[in-house]
């Protein structure tokens, strides 16, 4: 393991009294698959020599023998310890052996940790209200101590996530079901004079949504005549418009109106919406 600042030649090998591990996801309790990781120290005291064997110096705010003082509580007495910074190696398969591969390069002062990643920074143990100097008020941990720390990094604008539905897909019947086909919905219903998707006032819209990926609406009054068919050939789209006109473009008049919409592999849903518009005079046919 390696201290570092810049007074003292960068990357130094340093034995610690400590190991670093990084417990297998959901699995704490269980070392089968657990990661060595390796620790670089930042040294404080500047002393060459890792001080996470005693409590830091009260020598001022910032740094200081030892790690200097902590603002912890807000005051001038929380010594503390250097700081380490947690390094994952890239090979971190469960057990020691990434770790082992960094050993040579560590003690031969070639260890470049920029091939492996930073995870957590800068930890370090504080002796809350310690005092102002030595001897402090809290021994540091009898050897053989054990911490278990859990993270809940928040979400960043950075953070990338990859996603797959290989597993899944296969447990997915290739087909629908009725109880998809009865999500499907018309919006507004009724449609009265207008709605929130027109574009304005002589070009209607409404829309169906909740479609699966194919599948064709055929439109109806209640004489049974044929309005209109409108096929949803675009599969990631959920919603379909329409304008509210027949298979000749001409607005229809007010009523109730059936609809059917026919999805291959899902089957047919029947439903019915009202119509209210002002009166059209159409200037021509």
């Amino acid at each position: 393991c390696r201290s570092f600042q810049d007074s003292i030649p960068f990357l130094v090998p340093i034995w610690v009294p400590f190991e670093l591990w990084r417990t297998g996801v959901g699995t704490p309790t269980d070392p089968s698959d657990d990661v060595r990781m390796v620790p670089i120290i930042l040294d404080l005291a500047d002393d060459s020599a890792y001080s996470m064997e005693s409590w830091g110096c009260a020598t001022d705010s910032i740094s200081g023998p030892g790690g200097g003082e902590h603002s912890a509580s807000g005051g001038d007495n929380d010594p503390f310890t250097d700081w380490i910074y947690w390094f994952l190696p890239a090979d971190d398969s469960p057990g020691e052996s990434g770790y082992q591969t960094r050993v040579p390069d560590i003690l031969a002062g070639t260890y470049d940790r920029g091939l492996d990643e930073e995870v957590i920074a800068r930890t370090v143990l504080i002796n809350w209200n310690g005092g102002t100097s030595p001897p402090f008020n809290q021994p540091l941990p009898e050897p053989g101590t054990v911490f278990r720390l859990t993270t809940n990094k928040p979400n960043d604008v950075s953070d990338v996530f990859a996603l797959s539905t290989a597993a899944f897909a296969a447990t997915v019947s290739a087909t629908g079901t009725e109880e998809q086909l009865s999500n499907i919905k018309v919006v507004p219903n009724p449609y009265y004079l207008f709605s929130s998707y027109d574009n304005n006032q002589a070009n209607r819209r409404l829309k169906f949504t909740n479609l699966p990926p194919e599948c064709t609406i055929s439109i109806y009054n209640l004489a049974g005549d044929f309005v209109i068919s409108l096929d949803k050939t675009d599969q990631l789209a959920t919603d379909l418009e329409w304008d509210v006109t027949n298979d000749f473009s001409v607005p229809v008049a007010s009523g109730i109106y059936i609809y059917v919409v026919d999805a291959p592999g899902f089957g047919q849903k029947v439903g019915k919406m009202a119509i209210f518009t002002e009166i059209e005079i159409l200037g021509q046919y």
